[in-house]
């Protein structure tokens, strides 16, 4: 088995008779770092570089290339990653990697290209490329031309705010893309169109109304504020969906159809305040539910969601306004994790939550105006941890009699008078 070697030579101040010398020595290296290295990186400087018999990856990040051309990597064929991110550079010529045949992997981050640069055409052996932190601004049906063999695609953090229909229609293989933190606000129905293999696609930070296509589809930090309702009709293979930090004000009755493989649903930090009665059918394979800091008020909501979601195991509905917990008779079985923190709570019976909760192993109570806590029958044989710290209450009535609830109880965290 072959060993690895690298070397990292970042701002350094050698002459470039000692970066040569360098360079003539080290055989065995397969990694170099050039970055930083000032008036001395030229072409000449690469040409020793790439002259390491072993040399496969190669950074030369943060040298003042402002334009990259057909002559500076011509000595570099051997290649299979490189890294020529914080460079300022704002263009590259069309033939500029036409010799890296063998490159499997490219990262041209925080830059100044404005458009997606003629020379990743037809390089077919690539299967990672990153353009985060640039200035694009569109992507068009030939940018990715013939990238037949790309699995992760990375454009965060530029300024797209179009995507023409058939931009990614050479990723055949195409994984994992991510647009966040771009200019978008629609997308059309087919834009992901024949991509197969896409898994996790990230389109949080945009400034989307609308919504289309896919197994893990991050919506977090938009400005949605409505959801029709089908719109995730068609996400049949869906796992994962988080809507977080939007503007959804109430969950209607047909929002969720179609997700009947959805286990993960994140909606923390929006404006929701009720919940059709029918919202949650389809989730029948929902595992955790994540409802934080929203305005949910009324415990019928909560009912609303376990009545369709037999499988939860971790509901949080910490930093609502619920004021009370009625029963309702429903049974969550597998229940684990349960937190209710930050709410207005003044009353906890456990004969009235609105579920039986058999298995339930933690309990969050925490920040409620809790003046009762009532607890008659072993409701929680397997409860483990139970908090109750930072109540708003100077007094609270502890109507829990011995032997009952603390069975199996390992962490509690009171912090109140008893």
């Amino acid at each position: 088995k072959r060993s690895h070697f690298s070397l990292y030579l970042i701002d350094t101040q050698l002459t470039l008779e000692e970066y040569m010398l360098i360079f003539q020595t080290v055989y065995s290296v397969d990694s170099l770092w050039l970055r930083a290295i000032g008036r001395f990186f030229d072409k000449g400087l690469l040409d020793f570089a790439c002259g390491i018999p072993a040399l496969k990856k190669l950074d030369i990040g943060a040298n003042g290339i402002s334009v990259l051309n057909d002559t500076l990597l011509q000595s570099c064929s051997n290649l299979t990653e490189l890294d020529i991110s914080k460079n300022s550079m704002a263009d590259m010529t069309e033939a500029s990697l036409q010799m890296l045949t063998r490159l499997t992997r490219l990262t041209i981050e925080d830059n100044r290209l404005s458009r997606v640069p003629l020379a990743i055409r037809n390089m077919t052996s690539l299967t990672y490329l990153s353009f985060e932190g640039n200035d694009i601004t569109e992507l068009t049906c030939s940018d990715f031309t013939n990238l037949y063999s790309l699995t992760v695609l990375n454009l965060s953090d530029n300024l797209i705010s179009q995507l023409k229909v058939g931009a990614f229609s050479d990723l055949l293989a195409l994984n994992e893309l991510n647009l966040a933190r771009n200019k978008l606000r629609n997308l059309s129905d087919n834009m992901f169109d024949g991509l197969s293999h896409l898994s996790i696609l990230d389109l949080s930070r945009n400034k989307i109304k609308s919504i289309s296509k896919l197994k893990d589809l991050d919506l977090g930090h938009n400005n949605i504020s409505n959801i029709e309702d089908g719109a995730f009709s068609d996400l049949s293979a869906l796992t994962s969906l988080t809507m977080s930090f939007n503007q959804l004000t109430n969950l209607t009755q047909h929002m969720f159809k179609g997700l009947f493989n959805v286990s993960r649903l994140d909606l923390s930090q929006n404006k929701i305040g009720s919940i059709s009665k029918f919202a949650f059918e389809p989730l029948n394979e929902l595992c955790t539910l994540i409802l934080s800091n929203n305005h949910l008020v009324q415990s019928s909501d909560i009912a609303n969601i376990v009545s369709h979601c037999p499988l939860l195991e971790n509901l949080y509905l910490d930093n609502n306004k619920l004021t009370s917990l009625q029963s309702y008779g429903l049974s969550l079985p597998l229940l684990k994790v349960l937190h209710l923190a930050g709410n207005n709570l003044s009353l906890f019976e456990a004969e009235n939550l609105p579920f039986v909760l058999l298995n339930l192993t933690k309990l969050d109570l925490r920040s409620n105006p809790l003046r009762k806590i009532s607890v008659h029958s072993d409701v929680f044989p397997r409860l483990q941890s139970l908090e109750l710290s930072f109540m708003s209450e100077s007094v609270i009535e502890w109507d829990v009699p011995d032997k009952v609830f603390f069975q199996s109880l390992i962490i509690l965290d009171l912090d109140l008078p008893i």
